[in-house]
């Protein structure tokens, strides 16, 4: 019961510490993404 209202909670108001890690992913990734091609050309 608590841990589905945990989880509940967590998709309502997720924590900032996850947003951060999701966007810091986010741009690693497009970082990876414009860079390799200009690597190998």
């Amino acid at each position: 019961m608590k841990s589905e209202r945990v989880a509940i909670k967590m998709l309502i108001r997720p924590n900032p510490r996850s947003e951060v890690l999701i966007r810091v992913m986010t741009s690693i990734t497009a970082i990876i993404i414009i860079d390799v091609p200009i690597l190998y050309r």
